[in-house]
């Protein structure tokens, strides 16, 4: 008999705890209320407080995280340089170079 009191309450508590979880809207997850993980932390999109980039409510920096590359047209004459220097880019800050002779 104790073993289905404590099975109820056991259940009950389950219950109680989904009924005070929510889904929020500071950091986007499902937790306790007044537990946010954002809770005194700084928006990398706005700078504002409590809050975090992905659920950020401000318009004017919501491009900031979005690097724009721009690549300008090199054009090289092979008739005054025996070597041309081709870069493969690895990531936003590496320049991996290759050597190639002209022909």
């Amino acid at each position: 008999m104790d073993a289905l009191k404590n099975f109820k309450n056991y259940r009950n508590q389950c219950k109680n705890n989904q009924k005070n979880e929510v889904n929020c809207k500071q950091c986007g997850k499902i937790h306790v209320k007044k537990k946010c993980p954002a809770c005194g932390t700084k928006c990398r999109n706005c700078d504002g407080r409590n809050h975090w980039a992905k659920m950020c409510r401000t318009q004017r920096n919501k491009q900031k995280n979005v690097a724009a590359l721009r690549v300008n047209p090199i054009e090289e004459n092979c008739e005054n340089s025996e070597t041309i220097y081709i870069g493969e880019l690895k990531s936003v800050n590496e320049l991996d170079t290759k050597e190639t002779n002209c022909m």
